[in-house]
């Protein structure tokens, strides 16, 4: 009997960036992700791998591979490898809703997410919605604004980003409040901006699963973040950095329970200062630390996708080793 096939799709190596190929370190970071990913499933020995590449970007060993070339019907080439697959994982930017359309696609041809539903992807995407999603339930989260709000005089920097931005991309620092709010009143652009203190603390993130509606946290991570004429860059990623702790795992599940149909594994960008954990924004997506996972669990981090989507249930996530492993993500 055929193994069931897994339709892996990393949009930024898949093809779906047909205009042109992002800047060499988020390319970086898109293959390490891609790659990790199919090793993990590789490994399990319970599954076929799938995928589209773009035709600039090799496909990694041992997948069923489908080139993209640059005059290709992208669109048609996705639907026929979504239908040709058993269930299918996405990986892709949130921006301009590329990840929300993508699981709307999926759904549409009647095939299993592995990853996060539309709902909850809708929610993520949006830093505006988190916030107040979050904050209705009790979740440390950084107070955040519209460019039409009027928050209270406060002191300390502030930071504006876009509304939907991935990662660092368009997080810019202020010395004032009053600085951040004229700077986003007086953009012509019109793409939603949001505007928030800047939160006190060294930056994290949590490595995180979910599963209808309960969490697990599998490492916390220290973000190597630099602060360049005023914009934000990741530099580097030391995956499993800390033991996190009780309040930290009860961030996690209480995360879970918030946004209806956050699924397998995803990512919690924080805030740890000695009053505790804040959380910055929820990844409802795999992210550039799972390429660390593998070294710093006891087990291949993709079995507890595949045991609940064949049988529904789970034992145990695999333990942590305490063991640190750094990625690195700068230019």
């Amino acid at each position: 009997m055929a193994l069931p096939k897994i339709l892996i799709h990393e949009h930024v190596t898949g093809g779906g960036m047909q205009a042109g190929l992002p800047p060499t370190p988020l390319l970086g970071e898109a293959r390490r992700m891609r790659d990790a990913l199919v090793r993990d499933l590789i490994d399990t020995a319970r599954v076929r791998v799938s995928l589209l590449h773009d035709a600039r970007v090799p496909a990694p060993p041992g997948v069923d591979a489908i080139c993209v070339a640059r005059d290709d019907a992208w669109d048609a080439l996705f639907d026929t490898a979504v239908t040709e697959a058993d269930a299918v994982w996405l990986i892709a930017p949130e921006t301009d809703g590329v990840l929300e359309r993508l699981a709307h696609r999926v759904r549409a041809l009647n095939r299993p997410l592995l990853s996060s539903e539309p709902e909850a992807i809708a929610i993520a995407t949006s830093k505006w919605r988190t916030f107040q999603t979050l904050d209705a339930v009790g979740v440390p989260t950084v107070p955040t604004f519209r460019t039409a709000d009027t928050p209270r005089p406060s002191s300390g920097e502030w930071i504006a980003k876009p509304d939907d931005g991935c990662g660092c991309e368009g997080v810019m620092r202020f010395d004032t409040r009053d600085a951040a709010f004229a700077w986003a009143r007086g953009r012509h652009d019109s793409r939603p901006i949001v505007l928030q203190p800047r939160a006190a603390g060294e930056p994290m993130s949590f490595s995180a699963f979910a599963w209808n509606r309960r969490g697990w946290l599998l490492t916390a991570n220290r973000q190597r973040i630099t602060v360049r004429d005023d914009r934000f860059q990741l530099d580097g990623v030391d995956v499993n950095a800390m033991a996190p702790g009780d309040a930290a795992c009860s961030i996690v599940h209480r995360i879970a329970g918030a946004l209806p149909g956050l699924k397998g594994h995803f990512g919690v960008d924080v805030m740890r200062s000695p009053d505790g954990w804040t959380v910055i924004e929820v990844n409802p997506r795999l992210t550039t630390s799972y390429a660390g996972l593998r070294s710093t669990l006891t087990g291949n981090p993709a079995e507890p996708v595949l045991n609940l989507w064949r049988d529904g249930g789970i034992d145990a996530m695999p333990a942590n080793t305490g063991s640190t492993v750094t990625i690195q993500c700068g230019p």
